[in-house]
């Protein structure tokens, strides 16, 4: 059953999924005003999550992949029911070292910020991805010995940093892991909802260097802030609560304790 990106966002209204007027942090450490938390679909509304990522496999049908990726949290389940609609394998990027085959870490690569670019506030925060090289997938591109046709599936496109992370890791590690020599061909990048605050910061394809973007809503919002932009004119400077959830406003409160926090 076809699914539209107002229903999503009319579904997320009815759980209280949709924050606005607030103060968090997402993943990639800078601070929003809003946020859509889709994973509450994956605790109460699992039907729904299931209609969303069959809708992307069929918006990503004529891009013809061969395989689909999803970062760890939810675009690991969105890259399944994805590719269970069109038939093709789907892999995750893990976070952490849990539930390998053998149960140990057998391919990480750590994608964290280089030395030099630790103090550039415009560098592309990284971040550690797990991979399991046992997974069946490596057979097919092995047999094929060709570069497999690539799309990597998230929740939100907000800042883009996730998916630009998975993107690197899967051109420059995915080579090695399978013995493929070339690097994948990303051809889409694909979430259920762009954050759009129509100031050239929004996620775009040449931004994420993929032919293809692809999202079922695009939603106006207001710029993410650095903590530092936050600090000095944003919500901090107003002091305006955080919200410790959705997304990582604990981990600011516990950097700096007496800070006001949201009920």
């Amino acid at each position: 059953m076809i699914i539209t990106g107002d229903e999503v966002l009319e579904e997320l209204k009815k759980i209280n999924g949709i924050f606005t007027d607030s103060h968090l942090v997402g993943t990639s450490g800078k601070h929003l005003a809003a946020y859509f938390d889709l994973r509450r679909l994956f605790a109460t509304r699992r039907d729904l999550l299931e209609r969303i990522g069959h809708q992307l496999g069929e918006n990503l049908r004529d891009f013809e992949p061969d395989l689909i990726v999803g970062p760890e949290t939810l675009g690991r389940e969105l890259a399944g029911l994805a590719a269970a609609q069109l038939g093709i394998p789907a892999i995750h990027l893990s976070k952490r070292p849990v539930g390998f085959s053998d149960g140990k870490v057998i391919y990480h690569a750590d994608y964290r910020k280089t030395d030099e670019s630790k103090n550039d506030p415009e560098a592309t925060p990284g971040k550690d991805w797990f991979l399991d090289p046992k997974l069946p997938f490596l057979e097919l591109f092995t047999e094929k010995n060709t570069a497999p046709r690539v799309v990597v599936v998230d929740d939100l496109f907000n800042t883009g940093y996730s998916i630009q992370n998975s993107i690197a890791f899967l051109r420059e590690e995915l080579p090695k892991i399978t013995g493929v020599k070339q690097a994948p061909e990303i051809v889409a990048a694909v979430a259920v909802i762009r954050r759009n605050p129509h100031d050239g910061t929004e996620v775009t394809a040449e931004s994420l260097e993929v032919p293809h973007l692809v999202f079922l809503k695009d939603i106006d919002a207001s710029t993410p802030l650095t903590p530092e932009e936050c600090a000095r004119s944003g919500m901090c400077s107003k002091r305006v609560p955080m919200l410790p959830r959705p997304g990582h406003g604990y981990k600011f409160l516990a950097e700096n304790p007496g800070y006001p926090v949201a009920e």
